[in-house]
């Protein structure tokens, strides 16, 4: 590989882990403290039920982004020698990130919204879709050392990764008839994360 495709794997590693940190963070900037006359909490009560969605919100995209970094962790940890076209495909990658908050926000403020559903679920199936195309570029490409993880834990990977995107194909069809339905479809894929992969 020539010196100039080459790209510094821990320089890439701290670039993305620092954005993913920030917007992670700028997530909880949209729930803001209620803002009413205080005369005993059976008024605050109300106005603190209006949040309620934006904490939801919140909830569900700071975990699939969790989950979207312990899968690019592995994913950097397996490969030796990353190349300009890994880094491009990563740049795309947290740029979808990056619009996490506008949705969260949007779907939160417009919880029965079609319109704002399909958008979240649009950005979420972004972000799945272009991590998956991080790890598909990179087997076929012969950057990652396949003998890292073992293989029933690159194939539960690869159907997690598979399964987010055809639940978050279908929260984005399914908004515009039930945004209910679609938001508890978007709230099963951190869920699917958290279950631990045996045998590795």
């Amino acid at each position: 590989m020539k010196n100039w495709q080459k790209i510094n794997k821990h320089r890439l590693m701290y670039f993305s882990d620092a954005l993913m940190a920030i917007i992670m963070t700028i997530l909880v900037l949209d729930i803001k403290v209620p803002v009413v006359e205080y005369s005993g909490d059976a008024a605050l009560w109300p106005q603190v039920a209006k949040v309620l969605p934006h904490f939801f919100g919140f909830a569900i995209s700071f975990a699939f982004i969790c989950a979207l970094w312990v899968s690019h962790h592995n994913l950097l940890e397996a490969i030796q020698q990353p190349n300009t076209t890994l880094a491009v495909l990563n740049f795309f990658f947290i740029g979808s990130i990056a619009v996490i908050p506008f949705s969260t926000a949007l779907a939160a403020e417009y919880t029965q919204s079609p319109l704002a559903s399909a958008m979240l679920a649009g950005n979420l199936f972004l972000m799945n879709g272009f991590l998956v195309s991080l790890h598909i570029y990179a087997g076929a490409a012969k950057l990652r050392d396949d003998s890292y993880y073992s293989a029933h834990f690159l194939k539960i990977k690869k159907m997690l990764g598979l399964t987010g995107s055809v639940v978050f194909l279908f929260a984005i069809f399914i908004a515009f008839y039930s945004p209910t339905t679609s938001h508890i479809a978007i709230a099963i894929v951190p869920v699917l994360h958290l279950i631990p992969i045996k045998g590795t």
